[in-house]
């Protein structure tokens, strides 16, 4: 490995090699759900380094390489919520060999994964690996005609060499969601909206009420136990997996994590299999 190749300012080194193992194993098995629980419970972000270190492959890349495209779209739509001003640069971050999350799809033909890419925007199309290929000069190298012309196709909408495609902030806006399945909006249940607290009282919940199954803890994925709940946002946890190791909330990040027996969101605590 060249040493002398700086780290990309977007590739992110925060996490402990346990988290980032993680992720990549849930972006290898293209599992969603998991992916958003890593986020929830240890902010990991979707351009930290998931690499051995110093090759600068974040979950971003890895996504595009196993074809993750749920991942990829959730990936796309939280960066341009938390990150607008750097949306473009984060989208475009480059292993050490240069390459984008758009070039890596183009390289494993991942036409899925290039076509979520393009859909969001914000695409450097003509920007060049070590080696002076382009997203369409790779494909067409590794012997994808079809992914390397529908790249082609988009390259009329940029205008200058280091410009990118336009954003599309429509795709992008969509609500994103985090590992129990609220809304990154901070939307709360019509029971907390209420404030009446007579859960039983109102008919959406009443199937899920009385034929739901109890949802696990948030970390130790078991429903086993003496199950609580936070009090600020309603996620179920184990007393015993939290205590001496976590002073926030894991999902809203609220300073202390209150434990209560009432259910105040029955969505996030019992689930009715479809």
């Amino acid at each position: 490995m060249d040493h002398n190749i700086p780290r990309p300012k977007f590739c992110l080194e925060d996490q402990l090699d346990s988290t980032k193992n993680q992720m990549h194993a849930a972006i290898s098995n293209k599992d969603l759900k998991t992916a958003l629980k890593l986020m929830d419970l240890y902010n990991i972000q979707p351009h930290e380094e998931c690499s051995v270190k110093g090759y600068y492959w974040t979950a971003l890349h890895y996504a595009s390489h196993f074809g993750s495209k749920k991942i990829l779209k959730h990936f796309c739509r939280y960066i341009h919520q938390k990150y607008p001003a750097d949306f473009v640069d984060i989208i475009n971050v480059t292993t050490k060999e240069g390459w984008t999350p758009l070039m890596i799809s183009a390289i494993y033909n991942k036409p899925d994964c290039t076509k979520v890419l393009l859909k969001a925007g914000g695409q450097k199309l003509k920007a060049k690996d070590k080696d002076q290929r382009t997203a369409s000069d790779l494909a067409r190298y590794y012997g994808w005609k079809d992914l390397a012309t529908k790249i082609d196709e988009k390259l009329y909408e940029v205008v200058k060499d280091d410009s990118a495609t336009p954003i599309n902030a429509l795709f992008l806006s969509k609500a994103t969601k985090n590992g129990t399945g609220a809304t990154t909006t901070g939307a709360t249940s019509s029971t907390a909206e209420s404030g009446d607290g007579d859960i039983e009282s109102l008919d959406h919940f009443y199937d899920l009420l009385k034929n739901g199954t109890r949802l696990p803890c948030l970390i130790c994925q078991l429903e086993t136990g003496w199950i609580q709940y936070t009090k600020c946002c309603g996620q179920p946890l184990h007393y015993w997996c939290i205590e001496g190791k976590l002073k926030d909330c894991p999902n809203c990040k609220t300073s202390g994590v209150n434990l209560i027996n009432e259910v105040l969101y029955p969505e996030r605590a019992f689930s009715v299999e479809n």
